[in-house]
């Protein structure tokens, strides 16, 4: 719920000039007061710009245009406030934007946890560990329903399950179910190992479930402390995927696992397709230069053309 109208953040239309070579590697803008339109808890501020490009070409990221084109290349941003604040319905809140050279960020006067001098840094290590995407990932409602009613028929007389993949909250989900005894998570990813280890040790889970740091290929018996295992359980997602057959990769940690697996084992997914489909683009040819062999493929007949 948007508890503020969208409002312009900097003084001028022309406040990034790109062309300018002496513009300035961080800065400061003067507080914008805004009135808020609802009483209700700030949780995040979205920032979203419009930009003109040659050829009379303008692109906005707004979330109300019409028109989605390259919003897989650019998109809003969101900053997260680490404490939520309240606001109250006609009662002013004095907003300031402040950019250095890799960074936006706003600040909210009299606020102490928001400072121009430096932006907002993660202290719990989730932002570190995972994309916004990921984080939309886990958080997503539906999804996770979905989740916990497949597990619900699938592991039923199920003891022992082995969790493989990166920031997967899959093993906190098993340990809602009585039968499942012990739980094993593979977290291969340092950065997700140390966000993960205190998410369980926060639920009190560090009993039932254990992490494992090292490669799935690597897994033997006394990892697993002489546990055959029930079901094997991935997404899959993994930090280093960034191209959809990635994700198969689990196809070879099945493979690996192989000996460690009970004869009656329950493996998911137990499948999966590769789909493909033919796009146009409308603004590729616009760039000037060739595209060669991109990702193995040879796309010289489209430089050609």
């Amino acid at each position: 719920m948007s508890l503020i109208n969208p409002f312009q953040v900097t003084e001028n239309d022309n406040t990034f000039d790109f062309s300018d070579p002496n513009l300035p590697k961080k800065r400061v803008f003067p507080f914008v007061s805004v009135t808020p339109t609802h009483t209700g808890v700030l949780h995040s501020i979205a920032v979203y710009w419009s930009i003109s490009m040659p050829q009379g070409v303008e692109l906005s990221m707004s979330p109300w245009q019409q028109d989605h084109q390259w919003r897989d290349h650019w998109l809003p941003c969101v900053q997260i406030l680490s404490d939520p604040i309240n606001i109250n319905k006609g009662e002013v809140v004095n907003i300031q934007l402040v950019n250095d050279e890799f960074t936006l960020w706003t600040v909210i006067e009299n606020n102490i946890n928001f400072s121009p001098h430096s932006p907002p840094l993660c202290s719990c290590g989730v932002h570190m560990s995972f994309s916004r995407g990921r984080l939309r990932m886990i958080n997503d409602k539906e999804r996770n329903e979905r989740i916990n009613q497949s597990l619900g028929e699938l592991l039923v007389g199920k003891s022992t399950v082995l969790c493989v993949g990166d920031g997967s909250f899959l093993p906190l989900f098993c340990a809602n179910y009585k039968s499942v005894k012990k739980i094993f998570s593979v977290e291969s990813n340092h950065h997700s190992f140390s966000t993960m280890e205190q998410i369980i040790s926060c639920s009190s889970l560090s009993d039932s479930i254990s992490l494992l740091s090292v490669d799935p290929n690597d897994i033997t018996p006394t990892h697993l402390i002489g546990h055959s295992i029930d079901v094997l359980l991935a997404e899959p997602f993994f930090v280093s995927m960034t191209l959809p057959w990635h994700s198969l990769y689990f196809w070879y940690v099945r493979t690996a696992l192989d000996p460690l697996l009970s004869t009656d084992c329950a493996i998911t997914p137990g499948s999966a397709h590769l789909m493909g489909i033919a796009v146009k683009f409308e603004n590729l040819h616009l760039l000037k230069h060739s595209l060669g062999k991109v990702e193995e493929f040879y796309l010289t007949p489209y430089d050609d053309a």
